[in-house]
């Protein structure tokens, strides 16, 4: 069993389909985390909009261990320059959250949640895009080899 998990799971992606497949897995997971946190600090009181950035945090911090883990091929840098990179696609895609949260929750009268559920589903080719792109890409004296 722990032969097939390293030939068929952990090995890293072959190409580009399998880095989408496996970024929409670690996506759909964080999602489903993200959402879970978001209905609850909607539960508690908190508002809508404030409710975002402490879930974006927690949803952003493991969708980069396990995007950097599994999803994408070794770049070549350090962890922290890839969490750097990381994070500014992150704000990218928090902007993009925040445009979209706003004009179906603050302008269109959607409810908060649902609102924000879209919002991370229209936010998504920003974060793919970046952290393949830029977050995850391999650096120039990888690529050389």
């Amino acid at each position: 069993m722990r032969d097939w998990l390293q030939r068929n799971v952990l090995r890293p992606p072959r190409d580009h389909r399998e880095e989408m497949l496996r970024f929409v897995v670690v996506g759909g997971c964080g999602y489903v985390l993200a959402m879970a946190l978001y209905a609850g600090e909607i539960a508690l009181g908190v508002s809508a909009y404030a409710a975002v950035p402490p879930v974006f945090v927690a949803n952003g911090l493991f969708n980069f261990t396990l995007n950097r883990h599994w999803s994408f091929p070794r770049s070549g840098r350090a962890v922290h320059r890839e969490l750097g990179r990381f994070t500014v696609v992150a704000a990218a895609s928090l902007i993009v959250n925040y445009v979209a949260l706003y004009l179906l929750h603050g302008v269109g009268g959607l409810a908060a949640v649902p609102a924000q559920a879209l919002a991370v589903v229209i936010a998504t080719p920003v974060g793919f895009l970046g952290s393949k792109f830029f977050s995850f890409a391999q650096s120039g004296a990888e690529t050389a080899r």
